[in-house]
């Protein structure tokens, strides 16, 4: 038996398991929640559900956004997990170096800045490979 045979017929496998209703399991999830843990929804009928079982500020409602739930999820778990306590909006541009200075000084911290739509004025050399030894050698990884 295969691991992944034995994982299923472990977990009794997909589809031996009842199908149950997305609202119901939503409002199960979010009746247990007490300690502001951070839920990301889905877009679409998900993240309908999610809004429906009792609006929080600690709930994330993604817009046309279709594959971003689960690396926004994943950034958010890291976010906390790496400790980032400080965070701020930069009211302006003096304001933003202010906080980078600021930011600079230790710990982790996290700037946000209203910014405009307008094209960007360069382009990325479209060499994947030289991107990525170039990072890892100003890393400190790869010499």
């Amino acid at each position: 038996m295969t691991t992944l045979q034995h994982n299923a017929q472990r977990a009794g496998g997909a589809h031996n398991a009842k199908v149950m209703n997305r609202f119901e399991l939503t409002k199960r999830l979010t009746a247990q929640l007490k300690h502001e843990e951070a839920v990301i929804g889905g877009i679409g009928n998900a993240n309908f559900d999610l809004w429906s079982s009792g609006q929080r500020p600690q709930n994330f409602y993604m817009l046309g956004s279709m594959g971003l739930a689960i690396p926004i999820a994943l950034g958010v778990a890291i976010a906390r997990g790496a400790g980032i306590a400080k965070s701020a909006w930069a009211a302006d541009e003096e304001d933003f170096e202010r906080l980078f200075a600021q930011a600079l000084k230790g710990g982790p911290s996290l700037i946000a800045a209203r910014i405009d739509d307008r094209p960007g004025v360069g382009t990325t050399d479209r060499d994947p490979v030289q991107i990525r030894a170039r990072f890892m050698q100003g890393l400190g990884v790869k010499r």
